[in-house]
């Protein structure tokens, strides 16, 4: 599975790319965008929410938490905080929210029509993201898992489990026990059913 060595940056961290055509968004712009299209900005993350008065019930307590709750449908997703997210060098990186982000990849991972999108704030990819602040390391570390990994994945703590895309041989975080929620299985079914029906259509058309 994945290796989580510390690792120096491959690429300069004060240049950034500027976004392709229909990607451009001025800062303070709400979009909507993709769900796997937003990456990671720390190599690591604690699965507990730090700021609990962020949330007005109690999706405050984890990640894991929070996933069952979206999955469930108890918790709305509307009624999430919405994040914001810069583009650097080529791809859109949380700015704030990367746990936040990981209850929306792990709700994508079983539900995938479902959670599909997210609305996020553009902000810019300022000095204290790319470089830190003075005496503080920067906001994005994903240097700190390998060259490689480029926000593709993010670590949490306590397990060592990772949510997103890195190398084989570590285990998504909390997958085996979402898995076993009656309803989450139940919505990854009617995702899978729905995709079989739109296939279906498009060979009879």
């Amino acid at each position: 599975h994945l290796s989580v060595g510390e690792s120096s940056p491959s690429r300069s961290l004060n240049v950034s790319a500027v976004p392709p055509p229909g990607k451009r968004a001025a800062p303070g712009q709400k979009l909507r965008l993709p769900v796997l299209d937003v990456r990671f900005a720390h190599n690591d993350q604690s699965e507990r929410f730090g700021n609990i008065s962020t949330y007005k019930d109690s999706s405050s307590g984890s990640i894991l938490q929070l996933t069952a709750e979206l999955l469930a449908g108890i918790t709305d997703p509307a009624a999430v905080p919405i994040f914001s997210v810069c583009w650097f060098e080529g791809h859109w990186y949380c700015r704030t929210g990367n746990r936040r982000l990981a209850a929306f990849r792990l709700a994508h991972l079983l539900s995938p029509r479902r959670f599909r999108d997210i609305n996020v704030w553009v902000v810019e990819a300022d000095p204290v993201f790319t470089r830190g602040a003075p005496g503080r390391r920067p906001k994005l570390t994903t240097n700190l898992n390998g060259s490689h990994c480029l926000g593709r994945w993010l670590v949490i703590r306590e397990t060592g489990e990772v949510v997103g895309h890195g190398k084989p041989g570590h285990a998504q975080y909390g997958v085996d026990l979402l898995a076993l929620l009656p309803l989450a299985a139940c919505t990854a079914d009617i995702d899978v059913e729905a995709e079989e029906d739109e296939r279906a259509m498009a060979g009879g058309a």
